[in-house]
């Protein structure tokens, strides 16, 4: 009853179900699950890891440094073979070839042995021998799960790819850099194949996470990213970014621009993502290809410099792979000393622009200052300005006196002082002669027109 009444009294603001093909349900199924086992195999890795640091310190030196870690196959297998310090220690070079060999590994088995049997081998703290014992039974009941959570991953994985290339849009996605056909089948699971799902890219990106929010209350303006977004989307389109940064030439120009605004790594992938999902949504509403000359026109340079980067990324230079460091010099003495400090949670704040920003600075009485003024960046006068004497409290109100006859009482504070502006000349510099404070006479009705604060009225 209450949705029913939701829906008679707002039916405007709720929108309807997509309407995704059985095809797109499917793969939206079988994408999710293997998303949700791969992220099971990580737990409970951790858990393995956890427990490895307790009695077993040997297993983590052998296979810290592997891709993949405690998840590839040969350390489940040498890791159940021996699940204790004390079994590690006696087996022999035979016995890991054998077990190496049945992880499916299939060369440098013989210097892989030796230094496994070197790290077992070597002197470690150890616990005592009926609590390793203890520790052994449970790795194998952890290790039993983690095979059974490799082995639906990998399932799931092999249907889900299976199922996304009899998809029509698969040849789209794909022909997106760093989108591969598991992290392609993620995208097509939560965006669908109902066109009529997004009005336009705005919505897509919003949905996605990726589009900032701006919040403004009066004088206070906050630009900052979105906590509310789809997850799932979230989390395939920072892979997404992250893998085109080394397989697409105008990603990693446009990745590489945002670091020199001084953005930080989640900001700029943040920022390339937006940028992607933009193009995504162009090509499955006019049914065409990702170009890469057309996407990134304006930050590619002539293919035979794209030629010559894709070479440069070849021999593992600083234009590939590597990541440009946190900051460089030219960013550092652009930066000014309030802009070092990082915004709270990654958010970033527009700040108001200061009197150094706008050309124009105040020149106070008593000193020589120069105004510069800014006319569309172009033209710049210097202008002296003269020793002129500072007014007193008295002048002041004397020189404002006639004026206040009508007035309410005007405040306390003292006037800013004046700007010297440069009268149009041909020459660059010129010399603007001050002109003294006239002072007014002064006289008791005027006096008594500054302290009356109703002026007019008769007295009490």
């Amino acid at each position: 009853m209450v949705l029913a009444n939701i829906l008679r009294t707002d039916m405007h603001a709720h929108r309807p179900l997509p309407a995704d093909s059985e095809l797109a349900q499917a793969i939206a199924v079988l994408a999710r699950a293997q998303q949700d086992a791969v992220w099971t195999r990580q737990q409970i890795a951790n858990q393995v890891r956890s427990l490895l640091r307790e009695y077993h310190a040997a297993a983590l030196l052998a296979f810290q440094g592997k891709q993949g870690g405690l998840i590839r196959a040969d350390a489940r297998v040498i890791l159940t073979l021996a699940p204790t310090p004390a079994k590690a220690a006696k087996l022999t070079l035979a016995q890991l070839r054998a077990a190496l060999k049945r992880s499916g590994r299939l060369r440098s088995c013989d210097a892989e042995a030796e230094r496994l049997r070197a790290v077992s081998r070597a002197e470690y703290a150890h616990q005592l021998p009926s609590v390793e014992d203890a520790f052994g039974h449970q790795l194998l009941a952890l290790l039993k799960q983690q095979d059974a959570t490799c082995q639906g991953a990998d399932d799931l994985a092999e249907a889900a790819t299976a199922a996304f290339h009899q998809h029509a849009d698969s040849e789209i996605l794909l022909s997106f850099p760093g989108l591969g056909p598991m992290l392609g089948a993620r995208v097509l699971a939560e965006l669908g194949d109902d066109r009529a799902r997004f009005a336009d890219a705005r919505a897509l990106k919003s949905y996605a996470g990726s589009a900032p929010i701006t919040r403004a209350s009066g004088k206070k303006r906050f630009v900052g990213r979105r906590f509310v977004k789809n997850n799932r989307l979230n989390n395939a389109g920072f892979l997404w970014a992250f893998a085109a940064l080394t397989a697409s030439p105008g990603a990693n120009t446009h990745y590489r621009r945002r670091r020199e605004h001084e953005d930080w790594h989640a900001a700029a992938q943040r920022h390339l993502l937006n940028r992607f999902l933009g193009q995504l949504h162009h090509c499955l509403k006019t049914r065409q290809q990702f170009d890469e000359q057309h996407a990134f026109a304006p930050l590619l340079s002539p293919p035979i410099e794209q030629a010559a980067w894709r070479s440069s990324l070849s021999r593992g230079h600083a234009g590939g792979a590597r990541l440009r460091p946190r900051s460089t010099p030219a960013a550092a003495a652009r930066r000014s000393p309030r802009s070092n400090r990082p915004s709270p949670r990654g958010r970033h704040v527009r700040r108001r622009p200061s009197a150094t920003r706008t050309g124009r600075q105040r020149v106070p009485s008593g000193r020589e200052h120069a105004t510069v003024l800014n006319s569309g960046g172009a033209a710049r006068e210097r202008v002296a300005a003269a020793e002129l004497p500072a007014p007193t409290d008295r002048q002041e109100q004397d020189q404002h006196a006639p004026e206040a006859a009508g007035r309410p009482r005007p405040s306390s504070r003292r006037p800013a002082a004046q700007l010297i502006r440069a009268a149009p000349s041909s020459s660059a510099d010129q010399l603007i002669p001050p002109q003294p404070p006239v002072a007014e006479p002064r006289s008791t009705a005027s006096r008594k027109a500054m302290l009356d604060p109703r002026p007019g009225l008769p007295r009490s």
